[in-house]
């Protein structure tokens, strides 16, 4: 039997796909909830992710035309590439900066019940405030009916007498059991430092949070430390008589209504914000400019074979499933117990990967076409196109769609799994990989083989009928997502990416290709990208901030889940309206190609 042959002309944007959307997704995927770690809001990120698709849609048809007049697709290409890189590893920089999560409180240990106090600080030198004067009336509102704990990071510096006091009110014997005393109660007795710093995690209970004046008191329920093989340990806190320690900070990275209700600002957005908005748009630019340039490559290197496009994306399915599955792994791994995720392993693994997709495509040969003439005119002229003009539309509320997935999906897997400790604390010590099993569904299972036969699915159903099939499911999908109680059965959900990417990106990509005059398949590809991402996503982020944080995830994906049906029969009718037939029109009649076929979506009415 003859050996199968290997064609290695395609074997460079086989590899640029694949390590480039691994090095991405190493840490990408992660991108909001990185923030959420850092204290920032639902409504916060949805405008960083308002502006940098705003951003892409100026910078990919922008360097898609510099790249297509001045022929130097390939340079710019690798430009996007190593700015891409450095913008990723920008990120670790913000541990550096003051943490936004960590708050000044009192501990207020009693025999009944102990506290963890925060108050205004009225004798600051100039005018603070809450963050927020309907913070604590949220706090209130939203957890009142909630029986679930939430674990916070605390750490303290007491002083000598504060500590002895402490530890010698600390009940060992109560109603629950028997307890040891803790290690900083035991390991400090011939210290002579002016203070003693103590960290430990604590248990509160947000049900019965109680506003009283500037300050506002948050139940403390139980601490911990983390013992040798065995994790954290919880034990009551029960102190005779009363005891205080006023010098600590405390930390709830996955609770943002308890950050924001005992934050103290003078409104201006911290440095470390600003950072993550600047590094968060960058790296947004360079992937915008990299995927449409990387496709308009991939064509040029087809030559006359298009429809072998979706063979060829797929590595970047594979890349993207396979290195954030082992991404999350690594992080969970590393970060063991601790609610501060370490992201380290992400950072190297994108390193790695990035680097090795640059010197891929720093030997992928590519020849240039031919400069366009009139290339403002002819863009203008095919944009006018009224089945052009309603595919791009579409391809808007996609991205919508997409936005609201991309920046919210693991935000609202979070948020369930904080309320299923509830019930089991496997689901949130277990986070990152369950995020990872996502990815890992979303590319294996979903987009791989769609992508594998999406111009079979395309030449069967058409652009129209396909492009209503995304829209459906993506309204599908997210109305399974408003019902979900348990975070891990968003896996066989997960199924759906297969349609909602794999299929509507192959749509998209290769019916930009077809319709884009000679020599501007990197200005054509940037225009649609623009629509999908820039105005799409960018919308989608903002509109889902906003409902996200202003009522719940469960309602804004069931909202966006009603929205695309309706789209999806819209743009159905709409495009019938406009015509029966939805046979895009080749500009350049020098391209012949087995998928010119699959460019006749529906079959002409009956006369």
């Amino acid at each position: 039997m003859k050996a199968p042959t290997v064609n290695w002309k395609l074997f460079p944007p086989k590899a640029h796909y694949m390590l480039y959307f691994g090095g991405v997704a190493a840490f990408w995927p992660y991108i909001t909830v990185y923030g959420k770690q850092l204290g920032f809001s639902e409504l916060n990120v949805g405008y960083i992710f308002t502006v940098a698709p705003i951003a892409g849609i100026i910078s990919m048809p922008l360097f898609g035309m510099i790249a297509d007049r001045f022929k130097i697709k390939k340079k710019l290409f690798l430009v996007f590439n190593i700015l891409n890189l450095l913008a990723l590893l920008c990120f670790p920089l913000l541990s550096l900066t003051e943490s936004r999560t960590s708050r000044p409180v009192h501990i207020e240990c009693g025999e009944g019940a102990s506290h963890i106090k925060h108050c205004h600080a009225s004798n600051t030198s100039h005018i603070l405030e809450w963050s927020s004067d309907s913070a604590k009336e949220r706090i209130l509102q939203e957890y009142s009916s909630k029986s679930c704990l939430t674990s916070c990071q605390i750490e303290c510096q007491a002083s000598v007498d504060e500590l002895v006091n402490f530890c010698d009110a600390l009940l060992t014997h109560t109603i629950t059991g028997d307890y040891d005393l803790p290690s900083f109660c035991t390991k400090n007795d011939s210290t002579t430092a002016a203070t003693i710093p103590l960290s430990f995690m604590a248990q509160l209970d947000f049900a019965t949070t109680m506003p009283l004046e500037d300050c506002i008191f948050f139940q403390l329920d139980s601490i911990a430390e983390r013992k040798q093989d065995e994790g954290f340990a919880y034990r009551p806190l029960s102190c005779l008589p009363m005891q205080k320690i006023t010098n600590c900070q405390i930390n709830c990275p996955h609770f943002y209504s308890a950050n924001q209700a005992m934050e103290i600002t003078d409104n201006n957005m911290s440095p470390a914000f600003w950072l993550y908005a600047l590094f968060t748009l960058l790296a947004w630019i360079a992937m915008a400019v990299v995927t449409s340039v990387a496709d308009a490559l991939c064509f040029q290197t087809l030559g006359s074979r298009p429809d072998l496009y979706g063979a060829q994306r797929k590595w970047g399915s594979i890349g993207w499933g396979l290195f954030t599955l082992i991404s999350a792994f690594l992080v969970d791994v590393i970060s063991g117990d601790s609610i501060i995720k370490n992201y380290a392993p992400s950072f190297w693994i994108a390193t790695i990967l990035l680097t090795l997709n640059f010197v891929v495509c720093w030997r992928w040969e590519v020849e240039e076409e031919e400069r366009p003439k009139a290339l403002g005119r002819r863009m203008a002229a095919l944009i006018a196109e009224p089945k052009i003009a309603a595919f791009v539309i579409a391809c808007v509320v996609v991205g919508m769609c997409t936005g609201l997935l991309w920046n919210f999906l693991f935000w609202y897997i979070e948020d369930l799994a904080n309320d299923r400790m509830c019930i089991t604390t496997g689901t949130k010590n277990w986070i990152k990989l369950l995020q990872g099993l996502i990815s890992i569904v979303q590319c294996f299972l979903g987009e791989l083989p769609f992508f594998y036969f999406a111009g079979k699915f395309i030449n069967k159903f058409g652009h129209v009928n396909s492009m209503a099939i995304v829209l459906g499911t993506f309204g599908v999908r997210f109305l399974l997502y408003s019902i979900l109680e348990n975070p891990w059965w968003v896996l066989p959900i997960e199924l759906f990416q297969g349609l909602t990417y794999g299929i509507f990106y192959t749509n998209m990509a290769t019916y930009a290709y077809v319709v884009s005059p000679e020599g501007t398949a990197a200005t054509v590809q940037g225009i649609v990208g623009s629509a999908f991402e820039g105005v799409g996503v960018s919308f989608g982020s903002l509109i889902g901030g906003f409902m996200y944080q202003y009522m719940s995830g469960r309602t804004t994906f069931r909202a966006f889940g009603v929205f695309a049906l309706l789209m999806g029969f819209l743009f159905k009718v709409v495009m019938m309206g406009i015509d029966r037939k939805f046979e895009p029109i080749s500009q350049n009649p020098d391209k012949e190609f087995d998928i010119g076929t699959e460019m006749k979506p529906m079959s002409k009415r009956p006369k």
